[in-house]
């Protein structure tokens, strides 16, 4: 069977893929956010048919109750950065149940489209149908979505020539588990924490692993289309 019989099929739906489960990572600071999280992320499964779980990490227990549907992990740290964050819940999460599961990392500002998990789950059902899951699967993201007058590099799409520092973000990243639990997040430079661990493990891995890259430029995440931190808050 070539590749445009298969596409009929799927097309007509008589071939379908196994249903896909994702875990969305989000260190969680602005309780103030917590409805409007709550229907993005609702919004965002709808269509689904595999599952999507929410976990939301936080080192103040005043937090934990506001967002009712998430898993809810409270950390103790001096100054917990939000890859470190990450990288806590990874280590706590595997082995995975059976079934094909990816991660993906969103932020207490960020936001999705109607469907937009649906959408990423018939794209990697695809992939399936002609062979194997994709192993990372990079989406497009909007930036300063709340702003009234766009800016010119408020876009960042999903392509190769824009894995390098400063052109792709945590939000955009879904990995397959069997790659992420081999992989975290750097936490350090020179002794030093700081907070710009995903850009370079996602360049890290896209030079090592090319071919398990998807690139989907036209499905779009959004970035800090959320309120920001209250008069003297810190971020998480």
């Amino acid at each position: 069977m070539n590749s445009d019989q298969l596409d009929i099929l799927e097309r007509c739906h008589l071939i379908v893929a196994p249903p896909v489960n994702f875990t969305v990572i989000m260190p969680f600071n602005r309780p103030h956010n917590a409805d409007l999280i709550n229907k993005s992320f609702a919004s965002g499964c709808d269509g689904l048919r595999g599952k999507a779980r929410l976990i939301a990490v936080c080192h103040d227990s005043g937090h934990l109750p506001c967002i009712p549907g998430a898993q809810l992990v409270q950390l103790v740290h001096d100054w917990d950065f939000c890859y470190w964050k990450c990288n806590q819940i990874l280590d706590r999460c595997f082995p995975v149940p059976s079934g094909i599961q990816y991660f993906g990392f969103t932020c207490d500002d960020d936001g999705y489209e109607p469907g937009f998990f649906a959408d990423l789950e018939r794209v990697a059902g695809n992939c399936m149908n002609k062979g194997k899951p994709p192993g990372i699967m990079i989406v497009s993201m909007r930036r300063w979505y709340h702003e009234s007058k766009p800016r010119p590099e408020a876009e960042l799409i999903a392509e190769p020539f824009n894995m390098q520092m400063g052109r792709i973000g945590l939000e955009q990243f879904y990995i397959r588990a069997d790659i992420m639990e081999r992989f975290r997040f750097c936490g350090q430079v020179q002794g030093r924490r700081f907070g710009g661990g995903d850009g370079e493990l996602i360049i890290r891995l896209f030079n090592r692993m090319p071919k398990e890259f998807l690139f989907i430029p036209d499905l779009f995440t959004n970035w800090n289309n959320l309120p920001g931190n209250l008069p003297g808050q810190i971020a998480a």
